[in-house]
C-alpha cells in the first residue's frame, strides 16, 4: 500500500505529506510565476532602453565654435556584446518556464480524447482572434519559416478549439525561436564577424530594435502568459484534488480510530 491511500493503515508521516502540498503550491502560485514576471519585466527594461546618439559628444569652445564634431554611437545598447548577457539571464527564464507548453498539450490530448467519448470537457478560454503586429524588417525572415498546414478531417467546434489551442502553444514557441535567433543575430561582436549590426545602419537596426520589442510584447507577454497561467491553474487544481484526497484519508483515519480506540 502506498500514497495517500496508505494513511488508512498509518503508515504514512502526515507531516511530510502536508510539507510536499505547502512546497508545491509555493512553487507553482508564488515563485515561479514571479521569477517570470521579472524575467519578462526586465527583457521589456532592456529592450526598450534609449541608446545615446553620440559615443563622444561634440566640443565647442567659448565662443560656440565647434572644435571637435563628435563620435556617433552606431552600435545600440542592446546589440552590444558586452550587454548580451541581460538578454541571455532572462530568455533562459523564459525558455524554462515555455516547458508548461507541452504539459498544457497533453492535458488537450486528454480532453480530446474525453470528447471523443461524448465526456465533459475542461478546456480555457477560447483564444484570441486578433491579429499579430506585421513586421516588414522581419517578414521575409519569417516566410522561410512558413509550413503549409495539412488538410484537417471533419471537427466539430471543440474538436477546433483543442486543435487551435495546441497549434496556437506551438506558435507561440516556434516564434520566440525565431525571436532569440533575430537578436542573437544582431549583436555586435566586432568587424571579424558579421551580424546584422556590421550590415545595416543605427536607423535600420533602430527598426529592428523596436519590433523586437512589439514582437515580445504580442507573443510572451500577451500569447505565452494566457498560457502559463492556464498552465499554472491546472497545476493548482491538481494539488487542490490532491489535498482534498489527503483531508478525506486523514478523516477516514481519525473516523476509524474513535469507532475503534486502542486498547489501554
Amino acid at each position: 500500500m502506498t500514497g495517500i491511500e496508505a494513511l488508512d493503515s498509518g503508515k504514512v508521516d502526515t507531516n511530510k505529506i502536508v510539507s510536499v502540498f505547502h512546497d508545491n503550491f509555493t512553487k507553482f502560485v508564488e515563485k515561479e510565476p514571479k521569477i517570470l514576471a521579472d524575467a519578462i519585466n526586465n527583457m521589456r527594461i532592456f529592450l526598450s532602453t534609449e541608446t545615446p546618439v553620440w559615443e563622444k559628444p561634440p566640443e565647442y569652445d567659448k565662443l560656440n565654435k565647434e572644435i571637435f564634431h563628435g563620435t556617433p554611437k552606431e552600435i545600440l545598447y542592446q546589440f552590444e556584446a558586452k550587454n548580451k548577457h541581460i538578454f541571455d539571464e532572462n530568455s533562459y527564464v523564459i525558455d524554462m518556464a515555455m516547458g508548461v507548453i507541452p504539459r498544457v498539450k497533453m492535458h488537450m490530448w486528454k480532453q480530446l480524447k474525453l470528447h471523443k467519448q461524448s465526456q465533459p470537457v475542461d478546456l480555457p478560454m477560447p483564444i484570441s482572434n486578433e491579429p499579430p503586429p506585421q513586421h516588414k524588417f522581419l517578414k521575409s525572415v519569417t516566410d522561410k519559416f512558413r509550413l503549409e498546414k495539412p488538410m484537417n478531417p471533419i471537427e466539430d467546434e471543440i474538436d477546433i478549439q483543442i486543435r487551435n489551442w495546441m497549434e496556437w502553444a506551438d506558435d507561440v514557441a516556434e516564434r520566440y525561436g525565431y525571436f532569440k535567433h533575430w537578436y542573437y543575430k544582431s549583436v555586435y561582436y566586432g568587424e571579424g564577424k558579421i551580424t546584422f549590426s556590421n550590415i545595416y545602419p543605427r536607423n535600420h537596426m533602430e527598426i529592428l530594435r523596436n519590433e523586437l520589442s512589439a514582437f515580445f510584447d504580442y507573443y510572451i507577454v500577451k500569447r505565452f502568459m494566457e498560457i502559463f497561467h492556464y498552465a499554472m491553474d491546472l497545476e493548482l487544481r491538481n494539488i487542490t484534488d490532491d489535498a482534498r484526497a489527503f483531508t478525506d484519508a486523514v478523516a477516514r483515519q481519525q473516523k476509524e480510530h474513535e469507532m475503534n480506540p486502542p486498547m489501554s
